[in-house]
């Protein structure tokens, strides 16, 4: 199992249960180090490393299986976003490794 922080779309659970075929276990999160954005031009959300800033969000607990399907409707392969590897603290205090898509 791996944590992955959600902060746009794939906050929504409805999103996460089409996607994979059920919904995993969610926790609000923090992600330190990142700002949340919003391109007008695009109409998404994307997170871009800023060491001041934090970003709220989603972590979801799923299998690792689900990463390749996620990395697909993010469009990993086009270089839209890319999965990279973060700290993310849940809302009880704990410090998680997992990923993130970072754009």
């Amino acid at each position: 199992m791996v944590w992955l922080f959600a902060y746009g779309l794939l906050t929504d659970p409805a999103t996460l249960r089409r996607l994979l075929g059920f919904l995993p276990e969610g926790r609000p999160a923090w992600l330190a180090g990142y700002r949340r954005r919003y391109s007008r031009r695009h109409g998404y959300y994307y997170l871009e490393p800023d060491q001041g800033a934090g970003a709220r969000g989603v972590a979801w607990r799923l299998p690792e299986t689900a990463l390749p399907l996620l990395d697909d409707f993010e469009d990993v392969d086009a270089g839209l976003y890319r999965r990279v590897p973060v700290r993310i603290t849940l809302e009880d205090g704990r410090e998680v490794a997992g990923y993130a898509y970072e754009g």
